[in-house]
């Protein structure tokens, strides 16, 4: 299945909806950005924000070949001064077709719009500890830990860690090449 990133619209957001069909779903896919169960007005309140420039994030759907959406991503935090952006909210809708690539492909993506048309140097990202295949697509897509952020967000009553991971322009374009 081949996947290409379009911009994420009001159209789009019941679909989003529809895969987050749990609280840990939900965390897995925004940390405590946002309450179970999402709403409609919720999703609709943080597009208009992000398409207002109020906030510096670019929405993306991934779709495959017939134009089924398959995944969400963003590119969040676009910092043009410092030439960064961090890649946030990254899911892959249909749990039957996690773990067969279409992360890599998203990840791939959003690198050739952050570096290519937004001429980034960094692109960052933060994952919990405990999401191993997430880690694992993003090395496989070129980024590295930074660091470990301990005990940095509390859910059901336990503290979790997670990972900062980069890549810079210059990785991106050796392994482009």
């Amino acid at each position: 299945m081949r996947i290409k990133l379009e911009e994420f619209t009001h159209h789009d957001i019941h679909t989003l909806i529809n895969w987050i069909d749990s609280p840990e779903t939900l965390f897995l896919w925004t940390g405590t950005t946002f309450k179970f169960p999402l709403t409609y007005e919720c999703i609709s309140n943080y597009f208009n924000e992000s398409e207002t420039g109020l906030q510096s994030n670019k929405l993306f759907k991934a779709v495959d070949e017939s134009g089924i959406m398959q995944g969400y991503i963003e590119l969040s935090r676009i910092d043009s001064e410092n030439k960064q952006a961090c890649i946030s909210r990254v899911i892959v809708g249909n749990p039957k077709i996690r773990n067969k690539g279409i992360c890599k492909q998203m990840i791939g993506n959003i690198l050739k719009i952050g570096f290519e048309e937004y001429s980034l140097h960094r692109i960052y990202l933060f994952v919990f500890e405990e999401n191993i295949s997430a880690i694992e697509c993003y090395k496989k897509s070129g980024f590295r830990i930074e660091g470990l952020l301990r005990d940095s967000r509390y859910y059901e009553g336990k503290y979790i860690n997670v990972y900062l991971m980069s890549i810079i322009d210059e990785k991106y374009n050796n392994k482009k090449n």
